[in-house]
């Protein structure tokens, strides 16, 4: 899992302000590219989905069971 990814993770477990986010970013250092890390700060989600090869449209379908 990349380092981006997991930062997006503990951001969904921890909401922070502002202020914590943008010096949470600037902590990750070398963990991150420059353009992930100017994509986090500018909270620019299609840039990142690029920079992390992502799909461009996901789907969620449920099928649901006969109920015999």
């Amino acid at each position: 899992m990349s380092n981006v990814i997991r930062f997006l993770e503990a951001m969904g477990i921890a909401p922070m302000s502002a202020t914590e986010y943008a010096a949470s970013v600037a902590s990750l250092g070398g963990q991150v590219g420059p353009e992930q890390r100017r994509a986090l700060l500018d909270r620019d989600h299609a840039a990142l989905n690029d920079l992390l090869s992502g799909r461009a449209t996901m789907r969620c379908a449920v099928f649901a069971g006969d109920d015999d």
